[in-house]
């Protein structure tokens, strides 16, 4: 019997529920696994879901005043898209499906909505109450972990701490034995330029990330570090690691989106199930124009049908 898998369509007004029905309509996604579609019902049929095809639970908020004509966020889109995730996430946890996949939200729905999660690995990790979960992107040959998440730069000082470090370094570690890699040659970015320059750049790699790398050392980890992102990502691709640290997100997603050569699946790790996405966000300026690329859709359902036990 082919796997339950949930999947959310994300906001509404984006390009969602244009992938997801896109997704479906790949005969590799219905060979893998039985849908359980939950989102905004009539957004899935304007974009080409037949009714009666697939098991849809229509999470669509009340519209208290008409939606703009010019896709964007909404109160309705961060409404109806919070509702699937928060759906999405009971029924997987319950065990009713085995995994769960999300199209993209909006940040600033969720915010106009007065969701007070910056995102799906935020919830998450409240819902689960699981202390430490690591953003985490890959494909069949690069992965890549984020010590902090959708932070502001003007926040990094207070986000990225030696207990972060270490915590984001032994899922990712874990990660990588579990894909077959027997000891994880784990390569770690600077957050400064030129990894702070002996400290007139900056001294958090002298006094946050040598000190978390220290410690993982000393607990037998093949980690090296703190280097500069650009001579990170450039060892990276020439095979002197299995993975890479990233202190924050666009050091992981610049390099990932140059150098992937496949689709990128995102995944949050450590939660008790299941839980991949597409790596991109809602692009309202192409929703409703039938342009978007399913590709890293299709790949976050069935890198996660593969990885059910």
């Amino acid at each position: 019997m082919k796997p339950l898998i949930a999947i959310t369509t994300g906001d509404p007004m984006g390009i969602g529920p244009e992938i997801v029905v896109k997704a479906l309509q790949d005969k590799r996604v219905t060979d893998a696994c039985t849908p359980v579609v939950i989102g905004d019902k009539k957004a899935l049929i304007k974009n080409g879901l037949q009714e009666g095809a697939f098991s849809v639970v229509d999470t669509a908020a009340i519209l208290t005043k008409p939606l703009p004509e010019t896709p964007g966020p909404t109160v309705y889109g961060g409404l109806t898209s919070f509702n699937a995730v928060t759906m999405a996430s009971r029924i997987t946890s319950k065990g009713e499906v085995k995994a769960m996949v999300t199209a993209p939200i909006s940040k600033e729905s969720w915010n106009m909505a007065g969701v007070k999660y910056t995102g799906h690995t935020d919830f998450l990790k409240e819902f689960s109450r699981i202390d430490h979960v690591l953003m985490m992107f890959t494909t069949n040959k690069l992965t890549v972990g984020l010590v902090s998440e959708h932070a502001a730069i003007k926040d990094l000082s207070k986000e990225i701490t030696s207990k972060k470090i270490i915590h984001a370094a032994q899922l990712l570690n874990n990660f990588l034995i579990s894909n077959s890699v027997k000891k994880p040659r784990i390569g770690v970015s600077a957050v400064n330029p030129h990894a702070g320059d002996g400290g007139k750049l900056g001294m958090e790699e002298k006094e946050i990330i040598a000190p978390a790398l220290s410690v993982l050392k000393k607990e037998n980890f093949n980690i090296l570090g703190p280097m500069p992102v650009d001579a990170l990502w450039t060892k990276y691709t020439k095979g002197a690691y299995d993975g890479i640290l990233c202190m924050y997100h666009d050091q992981a997603l610049l390099g990932l989106k140059l150098c992937a050569q496949e689709p990128i699946v995102h995944l949050t790790y450590g939660l008790p199930f299941i839980r991949t996405s597409p790596t991109h966000g809602t692009a309202f300026d192409i929703a409703g124009k039938n342009e978007a690329d399913p590709s890293s859709m299709i790949s976050a359902i069935l890198y996660a049908v593969s990885h059910i036990k």
